[in-house]
């Protein structure tokens, strides 16, 4: 079935934005919900090659924030099946989603995702990690290894077709940074009341039907604001997951001490011992798929199923 797809993937494949980061194009969607209508702040100039390593450090301590994240997308598809699903990749190809954070520490964090009449909430408290899922009441936690990062906590616990946050939808889009990348910077906005410099990557390839990914960088914290992703030569985005409220002050102690609901049923689960495996990259992920092309053109292809990579 990969072989088929390699040489027919064209319009479908050039949607695709490296490597990670059409997890964004499947987990968040784009609309007027994150407003761009304020005036372009007064900031100092600032050099494309400034801005990402303002962001990308990875090492760099993240200021604690509490927030309020809107993901919306218009994608111009129909009705597609599972959409009604509130937990399924197709209900994120459409419409607004809503996902409240906090953040104090890496080893602190709290997602809640609430949905009609139901939510979702992970919450890392140290080395617990709690998924509390209200429609069922059940409760999934994991104890993570002492040198496991946030990130890898996150991945690991986080439920299928949970949207991403600007900070991770940022890390994704990154990687996409390289020769076939075009970085610019564009005018300033303001996101969620805050001053923010635009990073715009772009492939400088015709093939892919991504024409640009902005991404709002808080002028102050340098901390991922909103992230965009535009179709060639269209004005609004396709794609946008960003803050509409945000405080840059450390969340009380309280909203990560999780105590199970009365009469939720609890699952203890061991987390992999080797995460590369759950990317893919495994001998059994190596197995079920593979990723075809590269950079803005990549693919991955499994015996069941093909999408962006």
């Amino acid at each position: 079935m990969c072989d088929e797809h390699a040489a027919t993937i064209s319009r479908r494949a050039r949607w695709a934005v490296p490597v990670g980061a059409v997890a964004l194009a499947g987990a968040v969607t784009a609309g007027s919900l994150i407003s761009t209508a304020q005036a372009s702040p007064e900031l100092p100039l600032r050099t494309p090659a400034q801005l990402l390593a303002s962001v990308a450090g990875g090492t760099r301590r993240r200021p604690p924030l509490t927030g309020t994240v809107v993901e919306t997308a218009s994608l111009g598809l129909p009705q597609l099946p599972g959409a009604s699903n509130q937990n399924s990749i197709t209900s994120l190809l459409a419409g607004s989603h809503t996902i409240k954070v906090w953040y104090a520490d890496p080893q602190h964090i709290r997602l809640a995702v609430p949905v009609q009449l139901s939510e979702t909430d992970v919450i890392r408290d140290g080395r617990q990690v709690s998924v509390w899922q209200s429609n069922s009441n059940t409760v999934t936690r994991m104890q993570l290894p002492a040198k496991a990062s946030a990130a890898e906590g996150h991945a690991k616990a986080m439920p299928s077709g949970v949207p991403l946050t600007p900070q991770q939808a940022a890390s994704q889009a990154l990687k996409a940074v390289g020769p076939s990348t075009r970085v610019t910077v564009d005018r300033t906005v303001t996101v969620a009341g805050q001053p923010a410099y635009q990073l715009v990557l772009s492939p400088k390839s015709s093939g892919s039907l991504i024409g640009r990914v902005s991404i709002a960088i808080d002028a102050t914290r340098n901390v991922p604001l909103r992230v965009q992703v535009f179709a060639r030569g269209a004005a609004s985005p396709a794609i946008q997951v960003g803050y509409t409220s945000i405080s840059f002050v450390k969340p009380a102690a309280a909203n990560f001490s999780f105590t199970t609901p009365a009469g939720a049923k609890v699952k203890v689960v061991s987390p992999p011992a080797d995460s590369s495996r759950q990317h893919g990259q495994g001998h059994e992920g190596q197995r079920r798929a593979r990723v075809i092309g590269k950079d803005w053109l990549s693919w991955r292809c499994s015996p069941r199923l093909t999408w962006p990579a």
